[in-house]
């Protein structure tokens, strides 16, 4: 299993790299309105039925960026000096809209054009009014699309309607960027948008492996393996995983702010290193150091015998659990609670001796491989 973290691990951040880079070559139904190109896609989530919809329509080319809704942790990000906003000099569109672009050209073609800010206010003051809450425009190799989510679910009368709506506006901002566009040799880049898409993935790729492999060793716990393999050593395991979780976090969250500095995008790119890099580098950590210390243990096993106390069951929406409480094998006069198989339950009878087979650990965190109830004469 630890070998299989790391290929995990390496395929997500393969994965949401390329996801990242090449987030504008999103596929949805092709429709046209007026003579005007355009794609829509719906993405239904979350237990309240949420959706999420995208229309896109051609962009100018040249120059990346997103604009989305101003909100208080914008403001208070720029309050606090931690980001950069360029401002275009129209107060209305610099306090509705939060605009994130590292092409330092495209900034300055957007603050000069009236037409296309204009644009993007009536866009996002009337798709905001129609259809919940609007969450970006975004514009990526030569693609422009709006991304707004709505708390239900659209008939395809709704798309239409929304459609209708949104892409006049869309190639209206499509035509005032043209408009203004330089040439593509002489634009100047603020920032490495790619390195920060792979820190990105990273902290995604961490979060995606944490989780499943948390989910196997669920499963390998509580369906089908029970206790064992078990580690007795859980403080020296835990305070391990969360300094080498800790450390991985912090060369991520060091990493993005010296990437990102002061940029508008950069409380963007840390609070997602810092939420799921956060989780994802301690989860990761802390069951990458249990397999590793089980899988790579090459030392003796070292058997034990102990005595059963107690036994007790637990049933709840999931089913039913199985624990036997026997004599502390490592400590005298002490017990020990132990998650067991229904077969090992069964066959644990109160007063009947446990067989334990411990070994050290390659990381020398103490773990059982195996328990047996003795054999009943």
């Amino acid at each position: 299993m630890f070998i299989f973290g790391l290929i995990l691990l390496a395929g997500f951040f393969l994965y949401f790299t390329r996801r990242h880079i090449q987030k504008a070559r999103w596929k949805g139904e092709k429709n046209s309105l007026r003579g005007i190109d355009f794609q829509i896609k719906t993405r239904v989530y979350g237990r309240h039925r949420h959706m999420q919809i995208r229309i896109g329509v051609a962009g100018a080319g040249e120059g990346d960026f997103l604009l989305k809704p101003e909100n208080r942790f914008d403001r208070l990000c720029k309050s606090a000096g931690l980001v950069k906003e360029y401002q275009t000099g129209n107060p209305a569109f610099d306090n509705a809209v939060y605009m994130v672009a590292d092409d330092i050209d495209t900034q300055q073609e957007i603050a000069a054009s009236p037409a296309l800010m204009e644009a993007v206010l009536a866009l996002f003051e009337g798709a905001g009014r129609e259809y919940s809450a609007v969450q970006a425009l975004n514009h990526q190799r030569g693609r422009l699309w709006l991304e707004v989510r709505i708390n239900w679910s659209a008939s395809e009368q709704d798309l239409r309607k929304m459609a209708r709506f949104c892409v006049p506006r869309l190639t209206a901002i499509t035509t005032a960027l043209q408009a203004r566009q330089m040439p593509s040799p002489g634009r100047r880049k603020a920032l490495s948008g790619g390195a920060i898409a792979m820190l990105q993935a990273t902290s995604t790729a961490l979060a995606c492996t944490a989780g499943i492999q948390v989910m196997c060793w669920f499963l390998g716990r509580f369906v089908f393996f029970g206790q064992v393999p078990y580690t007795l050593d859980q403080a020296a395991w835990l305070r391990d995983a969360g300094l080498l979780g800790g450390v991985l976090l912090l060369a991520l969250l060091l990493a993005g702010g010296i990437l990102a500095g002061k940029s508008a995008r950069a409380h963007l790119v840390l609070l997602q290193l810092l939420l799921a890099g956060g989780s994802g580098a301690l989860g990761t950590a802390g069951v990458q150091l249990r397999y590793l210390n089980m899988e790579f243990d090459r030392t003796a096993a070292v058997d034990y015998q102990t005595q059963v106390r107690a036994r007790r069951t637990y049933t709840g929406s999931t089913g039913t659990s199985y624990y036997i409480q026997a004599d502390d094998w490592l400590q005298a006069g002490e017990t020990i609670e132990l998650y067991v198989k229904q077969s090992v339950y069964e066959q644990a009878r109160i007063g009947a001796a446990l067989h334990i087979r411990q070994r050290a650990g390659y990381l020398g965190y103490r773990w059982v491989e195996s328990m047996t109830p003795a054999e009943q004469p």
